[in-house]
């Protein structure tokens, strides 16, 4: 019954992302258009606005998530860019109060933790980001007690490749 929670609240979460994105700028401009300051800081000022109650809720999300650490569950999840190895952990959650990291081992190794998790009493998820090539990321195994688990990504001739990729504990 607690994962069912935490499966909405992880619903919730991508629901409140795809609402954060459908912004309407007030003006659009056209080839030829006399574009005015007035104009753009307005349609700059929209975006301001967006981006800051976005942040509101996201703040409010995550203040939720918190209460979350219970003897019955936890959640965790990261997202890891490909673009950027030396600062690959673009955001990530850790319900327990740890830290988590990554570490860009070679390409398509990394090296997750979750501080303060036991992974190997948790449920994995893992979804690779870009869906316009055939990829996939897999888990090594988890030693009990581990808060560190290694994600290795291919494409779909088993050559190692670096991609961006979700990871999600539910316990």
């Amino acid at each position: 019954m607690k994962q069912v929670k935490y499966v909405f609240l992880g619903a919730f979460v991508v629901l409140l992302g795809l609402w954060a994105v459908a912004v309407t700028v007030p003006h659009t401009f056209h080839e030829g258009d006399v574009v005015s300051s007035s104009k753009v800081n307005v349609n700059f000022q929209t975006l301001a606005e967006a981006v800051t109650a976005l942040e509101a809720k996201l703040s409010e999300v995550q203040t939720a998530q918190k209460a979350l650490p219970s003897s019955a569950g936890v959640l965790a999840y990261a997202y890891v860019d490909n673009n950027a190895p030396a600062n690959n952990l673009y955001y990530a959650f850790n319900s327990t109060g740890g830290a988590v990291s990554v570490t860009y081992e070679a390409t398509g190794k990394y090296t997750v933790t979750f501080e303060n998790l036991d992974l190997s009493q948790s449920g994995l998820m893992l979804a690779v980001v870009d869906s316009t090539k055939p990829q996939i990321c897999t888990n090594t195994p988890i030693s009990s007690g581990a808060d560190t688990v290694t994600i290795n990504c291919f494409n779909y001739d088993g050559t190692a490749v670096a991609t961006a990729f979700y990871i999600t504990f539910v316990r």
